[in-house]
């Protein structure tokens, strides 16, 4: 994310961090007014909120966005020991009662351990980001029956992240039904991140160049009844 942020900088755009104050548009959106009480004004707005674009957008997102409770941990390695980084180690997934997988490297902040199965409800803004008990054994089980070289290794620490998903999986690209010049961007359901490259390639081409959205991003494809 630095290094996007970094590159777009240097492209001439301007960063700002701020909340924007919820409402679903009547008409084509003139400005937008940030939490602070300032007003943002622009052509086009692009919404790419992850999981709070359903409270932003009550009416035309709503419950199509659930976020749910994910788990990430990072279990210490042997000392010198290689296997466990790439290139030795490659991304690996286990598929099983639940999809379990692993990313080596991290800036060396372990290995690297986390559970693609949604997780429980979970509120982005006032979620409990504590580390869980019964969750971590049941990882630690895991590690020991795939990994047994780790069994014995040390929590380093983890992180409570979350999904922002859409019913079908897939994502959610398409103009309000109401403002044309609002782009409603999310869906990530869990892929975000590492397609964000090529997301951010289609909104930019279709913002820029006007273009009309993929049906099969669409909010329609929700409320639209497709035959077997």
């Amino acid at each position: 994310c630095a290094v996007v942020l970094e590159q777009a900088q240097r492209a001439g755009a301007e960063y700002r961090q701020a909340a924007v104050k919820a409402g679903e548009p009547a008409k084509r959106l003139d400005a937008v007014t940030l939490g602070d009480g300032a007003s943002l004004a622009a052509d086009t707005f692009v919404f790419a909120c992850g999981p709070w674009l359903g409270s932003l957008f009550p009416e035309t997102v709503g419950n199509r966005v659930r976020s749910t409770r994910q788990d990430v941990y990072y279990f210490g390695q042997p000392s010198g020991d290689r296997r466990f980084e790439p290139p030795a180690l490659p991304v690996w997934i286990d598929y099983g009662d639940r999809l379990i997988y692993g990313i080596p490297g991290n800036a060396h902040r372990g290995f690297k351990i986390a559970d693609d199965t949604h997780g429980p409800a979970f509120d982005p803004t006032n979620g409990d980001r504590q580390l869980r008990g019964d969750d971590v054994e049941r990882t630690r089980a895991f590690v020991r029956r795939r990994f047994p070289l780790l069994a014995d290794a040390p929590l380093l620490g983890g992180e409570i992240c979350q999904y922002e998903n859409s019913p079908d999986s897939h994502f959610i690209v398409d103009r309000h039904p109401a403002a044309s010049n609002v782009w409603i961007v999310g869906g990530g359901s869990g892929h975000g991140f590492k397609m964000g490259p090529a997301l951010g390639e289609m909104v930019s081409n279709l913002v820029l160049r006007d273009e009309a959205p993929d049906p099969q991003f669409a909010l329609a494809r929700f409320t639209t009844r497709r035959e077997p």
